[in-house]
């Protein structure tokens, strides 16, 4: 949902932030209405409802779903980053895309 608002909503959401979420292929497939904002997507790797690697059947009226790696590269590219960094700690990895003239994070 939050991938939608800020979408369909862009002059009143700034940024948005995702917990095991996903854009559905509506959204997805309309690119041109997205615009530049800082994103946070939070993710399970072991999540079956909402697999990282995205939902292709249509279960539920869903409409499937990209692949999580698939969104955020979407959105760093939108945001023109120029910087890429990552980091692991345990079993938890960190992937930022950040655009230094805007400090928009992805």
């Amino acid at each position: 949902m939050s991938y939608e608002l800020i979408v369909k909503r862009p002059e009143i959401f700034k940024a948005a932030v995702s917990i095991k979420g996903t854009m559905n292929l509506k959204i997805w497939n309309n690119p041109s209405l997205a615009r530049t904002v800082p994103i946070l997507q939070i993710s399970g790797g072991l999540d079956r409802i909402v697999p990282v690697d995205g939902l292709t059947n249509l279960y539920g009226g869903w409409g499937g779903a990209p692949k999580t790696l698939d969104i955020i590269v979407f959105w760093a590219e939108l945001n023109e980053y120029n910087l890429h960094e990552n980091s692991e700690q345990d079993q938890t990895k960190i992937t930022k895309y950040i655009n230094s003239k805007s400090n928009n994070e992805v």
